[in-house]
């Protein structure tokens, strides 16, 4: 493969708050046969350390990037994810010139299985809450970027990381949900005060509500043409349930986001918040992010009194250091330490 045509791929990213739609707007993407959109691929930080000076093909590259996929696949057995093309890697030629954003964009053809060989792909979005938290970084490598970074109230948010089917994430309280949200909206507003234009913020639930005029904006903005034909998305995830796992540990989760994508487009879950979480949670997220929520559109219930206030900020100053810790450590870096444990 001449590497030099990747450069004529336009690459563009999905970020926001998670579980804010992210996912079902990658998959809508996906539909189109010239844009590739998969979720959550950690490529671009996974090699960023060692590769982001990169000018030609080495043996060590070539085996670094199979042991990438190597860890990818034992981590993520995903059927939103084809088998890896290797002859993309195998017929690298050692010596040759390669940049960073050839080798990101190289890596994630091959994710496709055979749809970046069979089309004409001229789009790539790359799908990463976690993303929000590294604009900066990604700039530095595709300057000409474009970001959509979804949002959602922030007790609808609260509410579907409570009522996960991963413990480890319902286990976090309400305070912990709350600061997270806040963190995410801190860095998606000094992402637009910087870049402006390459960053657009769309609603959850202007894409629930308003689907059609939701994504036109979307397609328009990252350059593609509107095709209705993107809403039958959930006919392709109906084969896709049949490819999960029912060995893996994580088989609950995968095939609840699966089977959701499987429907059509449900606005019936955008408010069960308001009977689903307690007053006393209620108030909690209120009092912590209803002044970033305010600014959307999102607006208190609830009314909170002197006292109450001082009785959250106590309690929640223990979930307030981890946040700042994860902040500090830059956690997508984390995330891709733990999860492959990665050397390079």
């Amino acid at each position: 493969m001449d590497l030099r045509k990747l450069d004529d791929i336009k690459i563009n990213f999905i970020i926001g708050i998670p579980r804010s739609g992210t996912t079902l707007v990658s998959v809508l993407l996906h539909q189109y046969p010239n844009c590739i959109s998969l979720p959550e691929v950690h490529q671009l930080t996974y090699f960023y350390k060692k590769y982001k000076h990169v000018t030609e093909i080495t043996k060590t590259l070539k085996e670094d990037i199979y042991e990438f996929i190597f860890l990818f696949y034992s981590h993520k057995t995903n059927p939103l994810f084809g088998r890896f093309n290797n002859s993309l890697i195998d017929d690298l030629k050692i010596g040759h010139p390669i940049t960073y954003g050839q080798l990101i964009k190289l890596i994630y053809l091959g994710l496709s299985d055979d749809k970046g060989i069979k089309n004409e792909i001229r789009f790539i979005i790359d799908k990463n809450p976690l993303y929000t938290l590294e604009v900066d970084k990604i700039l530095s490598i595709f300057p000409d970027a474009k970001f959509i970074a979804l949002i959602r109230d922030y007790r609808a948010y609260a509410l579907s990381n409570i009522e996960s089917n991963s413990s480890v994430v319902s286990k976090k309280t309400t305070y912990y949900h709350a600061l997270v949200w806040n963190l995410y909206l801190k860095y998606i507003e000094r992402a637009i005060e910087k870049y402006g234009d390459q960053i657009k913020i769309i609603k959850y639930e202007d894409l629930i509500l308003s689907k059609e005029i939701t994504l036109k904006s979307i397609v328009h903005f990252f350059g593609l043409e509107f095709s209705e034909s993107i809403f039958n998305y959930y006919e392709s995830m109906k084969d896709k349930i049949k490819e999960i796992d029912y060995k893996e540990v994580n088989h609950k989760r995968m095939v609840k986001q699966i089977t959701d994508l499987a429907l059509p487009i449900n606005t019936s879950r955008l408010e069960t918040w308001r009977n689903n979480l307690s007053e006393s949670d209620i108030k909690k997220i209120e009092y912590i992010s209803s002044k970033y929520g305010y600014k959307y559109g999102y607006n208190p219930i609830a009314k909170i009194n002197f006292t109450e206030k001082v009785f959250f900020s106590i309690y929640m100053f223990p979930d307030f250091i981890k946040v700042k810790v994860y902040e500090w450590l830059k956690s997508p870096d984390l995330q891709i330490y733990y999860k492959y444990k990665a050397k390079i």
